[in-house]
């Protein structure tokens, strides 16, 4: 009997592409949050970088404001920079000697650095804008990503996991079923032709019904393509064929043959299992006639 092994390697390969796809859905979304993390470095960072610019821009602007006021009120001129909340201004005028010209120079040079830093501070938050906008961008994706791909792709990885395990125990326990039933079948093959007695063996091999199939109860040589090749013989006839046979039995040992052929399958009357006994005829129940 040969068992099948379709249906295993089925159910194996479904666990197979079931572990692919957990590998797969496992791994890009590891890059995936991978990436989206090093944006949310590179934002923090760049975060961290406007606060540094923001600090050193009042750093510089402080120094702006009292600088400016020192030398305005050692010369007693007009305090050319002008704060206004966060603003600052710088008030060009023609300066009337040497010295007023220097401080003039002095604070225009200390105002155009300042004005400088404040407008690399606008384009970084304009930087700092856009990176998260960018990074709103990467958290919708990902989300999208992660909800329209990966999830589908991994309830379709464990239905499978689940359809392939079920499949593969079921198709084991077809299978030891299968061969359990095999060997309980293989079981109750007889030892011995049912037919002459002898022992099955490489020489009294088994015989062939007309289908091909293996008749294990009958040798080749008393049935053939699902007939006895001596249909037609009582056993009488058939034990005096097997005489010749059995010349070096003695006669104790013919009686013994002879009650062992009666009990096989075919030539055996005692188709309940059991002998029975005679029916007696009571001497009560005689008519008067007899």
């Amino acid at each position: 009997m040969t068992l099948p092994n379709i249906p295993d390697n089925f159910f194996k390969f479904l666990v197979f592409v079931r572990l692919v796809i957990i590998a797969f859905v496992f791994f890009k979304y590891t890059d995936v949050e991978e990436a989206y993390n090093i944006s949310i470095d590179n934002y923090h960072t760049f975060q961290d970088s406007l606060k540094v610019q923001d600090k050193s821009l009042e750093s510089d602007k402080s120094f702006l404001r009292d600088r400016s006021r020192i030398l305005s009120n050692r010369k007693g001129i007009k305090n050319p920079v002008f704060l206004k909340d966060s603003m600052v201004t710088f008030i060009f005028a023609l300066p009337s000697d040497k010295y007023e010209k220097f401080i003039n120079d002095t604070l225009y040079s200390l105002y155009w650095n300042y004005a400088k830093g404040v407008d690399v501070y606008h384009k970084m938050i304009k930087l700092t804008d856009l990176k998260y906008n960018k990074l709103q961008e990467d958290e919708d994706y990902n989300n999208s990503y992660y909800y329209n791909l990966l999830l589908p792709l991994a309830i379709i990885g464990v239905i499978m996991l689940f359809i392939g395990l079920a499949g593969y125990f079921r198709s084991t326990n077809v299978q030891e079923t299968l061969l359990t039933r095999h060997l309980n079948e293989k079981s109750k093959y007889f030892k011995y032709c049912q037919s002459c007695g002898k022992i099955f063996s490489s020489i009294v091999t088994h015989s062939k019904e007309k289908d091909g199939s293996t008749n294990y109860s009958f040798c080749c040589r008393c049935y053939k393509d699902g007939i006895f090749t001596d249909s037609s013989a009582t056993f009488e006839e058939y034990f005096e064929r097997l005489k010749p046979e059995l010349v070096q039995y003695s006669s104790k040992d013919l009686k013994r043959i002879r009650n062992h052929l009666t009990s096989l399958d075919r030539w055996s009357k005692d188709i309940y299992g059991y002998i029975a006994s005679p029916i007696r005829t009571s001497k009560k129940n005689k008519s008067p006639e007899s």
